[in-house]
């Protein structure tokens, strides 16, 4: 069995942020965050970014990542991005690789570090064995406090009895952020989808679950990744 392979998507077509894969991010493009965090975690037999769009290619092959070409009809805004990660692993097989898990991590996880990763990828081996894990992070406000318009116009909790807890009774509970999800092979390949039955969370800081859809998105990450890293190299 192979060391396992993470998979970065990439496509180049996004809309509400165009080109936002390998936007800059202190000097360096987006994608480039995750691969470097994937290479230097030492974990994985291959990082692959999987890509449609030359110039993404080029720039993750510049950043030591394998390129598997995506086909133009794996790479729309109706297809699942799952195609693409079975395109990868159907390549890889047929040179003889077969991990039991592989890491889909998105190129703006660029806050996700190789310790996350090397933490995350020994979840995979821990009892009891995990089919999948997800990175996750706390909510900022408890669901509990949640509430929702009704047909009159007014305000009703959406948990009435929980809402009225004290809240050090609350449960943790934490939110998908993402960022990264592993996933067992064999299990992803009957289902093609990222929650199984034996689902495990990787809790991570929330202000390094950098979600970036948004020009607003891509500016606050600029900003706030600026201030994570102020002072390195002084």
């Amino acid at each position: 069995m192979s060391k396992p392979i993470a998979i970065i998507p990439a496509r180049g077509g996004s809309k509400r942020l165009p080109r936002k894969n390998i936007l800059p991010i202190m000097d360096a493009p987006m994608i480039s965050w995750p691969i470097r965090a994937c290479l230097e975690s030492g974990v994985f037999e291959q990082v692959v970014v999987s890509t449609e769009d030359e110039e993404i290619a080029s720039i993750a092959e510049s950043y030591g990542a394998r390129v598997i070409i995506r086909p133009p009809e794996l790479a729309t805004d109706e297809i699942h991005e799952g195609h693409a990660h079975n395109q990868v692993l159907d390549t890889l097989a047929a040179e003889g690789i077969a991990p039991e898990f592989f890491l889909v991590i998105y190129a703006t996880a660029i806050l996700v570090n190789a310790q996350d990763i090397v933490n995350s990828e020994a979840m995979t081996r821990a009892e009891p064995l995990p089919d999948a894990v997800m990175s996750m992070s706390p909510y900022p406000y408890h669901p509990y406090k949640a509430f929702v318009r009704n047909e009159g116009g007014f305000w009703n909790s959406m948990y009435p009895k929980e809402c009225k807890m004290q809240t050090q009774t609350y449960p943790h509970v934490l939110a998908i952020n993402g960022t990264f999800c592993w996933c067992r092979v064999d299990v992803w390949r009957k289902n093609m989808h990222y929650f199984p039955e034996k689902f495990a969370c990787y809790e991570m800081p929330g202000e390094r679950a950098v979600d970036i859809d948004t020009p607003e998105d891509y500016e606050r990450a600029v900003a706030y990744t600026k201030l994570m890293h102020a002072g390195e190299g002084d």
